[in-house]
Order: C-alpha cells, then structure tokens, then sequence
C-alpha cells in the first residue's frame, strides 16, 4: 500500500520512499494524529475561514483554541494576515487545505504556496495538509502539495482514498516527514494499534491494476460536468443576488445566498424535503457566513437532483 502511494508521489515529492508514509483509517485520522503530534492541549491553531467543520470538531476535542485566517474563494488562505497573526498570537500550527479547498474549492497558486511556506518556515510552525481532493483536479496537471515546497519537515501531508474511490473505505495516510514521523508512529500504535490490513491488500492490488488512473479520469470528467450544470441550476432557480464560483476541481460549490437570508434556516426547511445541504455557520467560530451554504456535487446529476435544486431556489426566495 505504501509503496504504491509513494509512486505516485515521486514525481513531485523527490526522495519520498514507502517507509515515510504513515497509513491511518481514513484521512481524519490522519489529520488527528498529526495535531496531537505538532500541539498540547491549550496551543492555538490557525485555520481557514471558512473551513471544513469536521476540523473545527476535532480541535474543539483536542482542547485546541483556533485563529481564523481570512480566505479568497479562489486563491486560498490570506498570507498578509497569517503574517500578522503569527506575530501575535503565538500560533503553533496551522491546518490549511490549499488544494481544492473545503468548502470554498479554492486553489492555491505555486507562487503562493512558496511563499506561505517561506513565511512558516521563518518561524518554525507546522503545517498540516489536508490534501485529499487534489487527484480530483479539472485541468492538465495535479496540483502540487505544499510538501513540495517543504525544506524543513514542517509540513504533514494527509490524505486518503475517500474522495477517489468510497466514502465509506477509511484507508488514509500521512507523509510527515523525518521531524514529527516518530511521534505520529507511537500515537497511531497507541490508539488505533493498525488498518485494516485486508482494505490495503485490496486497495493495494487495484491501484497495481493500473485501473485506479483510468478511474480518475472518468471520475474528473463526471464531476465537472455535475459542478458545471448544478451551478446552472442555481444560476436559474436561486436569486439573481445569489454567488459563486465553480472550482477548478473537487466536488463542492459553496454558494453566497442573499444577506437577508439565514443559511440555517435554509439547511433546516430543506432537512424537512429530504435535501441535504451543509449551512455556512458551522464553517467557522464566527458569524461571518450566515448567509452561505455548500452543496455536494458528487453524486451523478439527475432529474431528481434537478427538482432538488429547484426546491431549495423557492425556499431561498422564500425568506426574502
């Protein structure tokens, strides 16, 4: 399993070998090991803001504080305010998610991905990377991960096969790097002792097959079509003051509604139809994005999905 995810790394993350690689139960693990292995109950933490609201959960249970750091829609996290934060607020890590980011779809430039690790490398903080959503890219090439920016192991790269193959196949993985690699090895024989060993022999043997890439490559198309016709729909049935931007890959639309309507609101009478939406204010601590919501775009569009948009459009204009 390992070495068939360093292979497919190597092009990108020069000298990477199967034993750098850290397999966990999917890619929260990943994620939690690595902020118990960068930070003590009480440390602060900067993320994104918005962010995934799973990441929030976890840091909550970990006793973290959390400073939110503004974030473009398209080109990520706003490094002039992370500078400024680092400054004063004693940040010990960081949990960003550059490629394709949830819930904004935002992808980081290479520029700025050098840059940001310029910046934390000049004050020695961690860094870790949620990049599960960058096979899922739209263009010519995968985008690359801040690990391949990374010259002083400060980077935690975490990913797993739940975006690319089954939500419900909890194989992930960490690339830490020779600096928190040990710690992480102890805290995941310590909590969770394995993975499944069964899942990786499988997962193992069908990216062998070679048919792991063709999948990507129908799975790529079929989102961009599904990301493209959905924010149609909305462009169609929502209010002419709704936003937003269609990614450059992944699976989410993160839509601005308008500023008199409550996303919770929203989540709340389409719970009643059986439509299933996440409401912005549970992507940050703040109350910045009452009037967001995200919408999945994973599953193949359909006539239902069609009527389903449609519904949600008559109850936004409904709290007009």
């Amino acid at each position: 399993m390992r070495r068939q995810i360093a292979l497919r790394r190597v092009g990108v993350l020069k000298g990477i070998a199967p034993e750098d690689i850290i397999i966990t139960n999917g890619c929260m693990e990943a994620v939690a090991l690595s902020l118990m292995a960068v930070t003590q109950p009480g440390d602060t933490v900067a993320i994104e803001a918005p962010t995934n609201f799973s990441f929030l959960q976890l840091l909550k249970e970990l006793g973290l504080l959390v400073v939110e750091i503004a974030t473009d829609p398209r080109e990520g996290v706003d490094i002039e305010e992370l500078e400024k934060s680092l400054s004063k607020d004693n940040i010990r890590a960081c949990l960003f998610m550059p490629n394709f980011h949830n819930p904004l779809g935002a992808l980081m430039p290479d520029g700025k991905k050098q840059a940001l690790m310029d910046l934390l490398s000049a004050h020695e903080v961690p860094v870790i990377e949620d990049d599960i959503s960058s096979p899922l890219y739209f263009g010519e090439q995968r985008p690359k991960p801040l690990k391949a920016y990374d010259r002083g192991s400060l980077v935690l790269t975490c990913s797993s096969f739940s975006k690319t193959l089954a939500p419900g196949l909890r194989l992930g993985w960490i690339i830490p790097g020779s600096r928190f690699s040990p710690k992480i090895k102890r805290l995941k024989a310590g909590i969770t002792i394995s993975t499944s060993t069964l899942d990786q022999y499988l997962v193992s043997r069908f990216l062998e097959s070679g048919a792991y890439e063709r999948h990507l490559r129908v799975l790529r198309t079929a989102l961009k079509k599904q990301l493209f016709r959905t924010a149609l729909e909305i462009q169609k049935y929502f209010p002419a003051e709704t936003r937003l931007a269609v990614p450059q890959g992944g699976s989410l639309l993160w839509i601005q509604l308008p500023p008199d309507v409550d996303g919770l609101a929203v989540y709340q009478s389409a719970f009643d139809r059986n439509i299933a939406i996440i409401p912005g204010v549970v992507c940050s601590n703040s109350k910045r994005f009452t009037n967001y919501i995200q919408i999945g775009c994973a599953a193949p569009f359909s006539h239902k999905i069609k009527e389903a948009v449609e519904i949600l459009g008559a109850i936004v204009y409904g709290f007009l």
